[in-house]
């Protein structure tokens, strides 16, 4: 494997970040009534391209992530695998895979959601060590008698390791592609704006639909919004050459779905409106434009950055509560 050194600036350091059912601003301010243009603002006066018009090509977390990561749509797949099989695709993704011919290392930061509790191809695996089964486990032991009394580690633990880590990465001095997939503002709600840990037992249950839940899914924006701002600034910081940052959601919010008897259609608008925001250099930016969906981000960078024989797919999308649901999804115009 060659290697590389970030005097080379064809070679800079990726970030691949999720934020977990991050909705788009026209979704926040529609169902949310919250406007989220100061943060969208900020990552403008950073370099970002935003995508605001971008959607997610599949509704749940395990299509999304399979899909983009191995920058295809999963054709061959759907209805066919089982749920560790889109595990396997997420866990052994092309995408990675490809740095790592590069000569990149491949870093991931961990979570207790199955898909991505680690890796068989990645170089280091960061953040806090999995304790529980998933997060909602997690949670809900922060509440029990065994708080304080058995070793675990915390949905805010995992939240807070994985942006320390990826403020750290930039510190290494040859080039990374880096993973990161962060479960917040997804349910369950850990944090008020200001990071303090707020363990409510109805915001637990209530998961997306409800009043007290779409304020504890707003706070828990605004503590993402503040985390990955200060975050991006660490690796700018620390970076000798200008780093790739991609911010993305893998679907949008569902508060929608659990209030009152919404339309398909505004479900689907809500559910598969996403953040979709791009550092890159002009090579790749202009290769952007605002309805992008996930599976063209690597096509992009692999052509524009790396000058890849490589074209951008049409930009399709698809609806359902898994994969034996999928019915085609068109956003409105």
């Amino acid at each position: 494997m060659p290697v590389l050194a970030h005097d080379d600036a064809a070679h800079p350091d990726v970030y691949y970040v999720i934020l977990d059912g991050y909705a788009r601003a026209d979704a926040l301010a529609a169902h949310y009534g919250f406007d989220n243009a100061p943060f969208i603002e900020a990552l403008k006066a950073r370099g970002f391209y935003i995508g605001d018009e971008s959607s997610s090509n599949y509704p749940v977390t395990y299509l999304s992530l399979a899909s983009s990561l191995n920058e295809r749509y999963l054709t061959d797949e759907v209805g066919k695998l089982s749920r560790q099989g889109y595990y396997d695709l997420i866990r052994s993704a092309k995408v990675p895979a490809a740095f790592r011919d590069r000569g990149y290392r491949y870093n991931m930061t961990r979570t207790v959601w199955d898909g991505t509790t680690g890796s068989p191809i990645a170089d280091a695996e960061l953040g806090a060590a999995p304790t529980f089964a998933n997060e909602y486990e997690a949670a809900l032991a922060e509440q029990s008698i065994l708080r304080g009394v058995l070793p675990k580690t915390s949905i805010a633990d995992y939240h807070r390791a994985a942006f320390a880590a990826l403020r750290a990465v930039a510190e290494d001095p040859s080039p990374t592609f880096t993973f990161s997939h962060l479960i917040l503002p997804h349910p369950p709600y850990v944090f008020d704006h200001d990071g303090s840990v707020v363990l409510d037992t109805t915001s637990l249950r209530g998961a997306w639909g409800g009043t007290a839940n779409k304020q504890a899914y707003i706070e828990q924006v605004r503590f993402a919004n503040q985390q990955t701002l200060d975050t991006v600034d660490a690796i700018r910081s620390a970076s000798t050459t200008p780093p790739v940052i991609i911010l993305q959601s893998d679907h949008g919010s569902w508060s929608g779905r659990f209030d009152g008897n919404p339309s398909l259609a505004d479900v689907m608008r809500e559910h598969m409106s996403i953040l979709n925001a791009y550092l890159v250099p002009d090579s790749v930016r202009d290769l952007l434009y605002p309805t992008i969906t996930p599976v063209n981000s690597f096509r992009a960078i692999d052509k524009g950055l790396f000058g890849d024989s490589i074209d951008l797919l049409p930009d399709r999308s698809w609806y359902g509560v898994d994969d034996s649901t999928l019915e085609p999804y068109v956003p409105a115009s």
